[in-house]
């Protein structure tokens, strides 16, 4: 079972874009079920959550206005 949520963690730094390329940054949760064995000897089940940030570059398209 794999859930995808939302998080409040700071932006991710990233290289500014150049002249024509816009960045768009995301940052996301995911959480993973997994098993850990306890001081018992048992297994419990726990959730593992990891951010990972992703940065996107792409381009600008600005349509210059028509000559009349």
């Amino acid at each position: 079972m794999a859930a995808v949520l939302l998080t409040s963690a700071p932006a991710a730094t990233a290289a500014p874009a150049t002249a024509g390329y816009g960045t768009c940054s995301v940052v996301r949760t995911i959480a993973l079920r997994s098993w850990v064995a306890g001081p018992d000897g048992r297994y419990h089940p726990v959730t593992v959550r990891k951010p990972y940030a992703i940065s996107v570059a792409f381009p600008v398209i600005r349509f210059r206005p028509p000559a009349y």
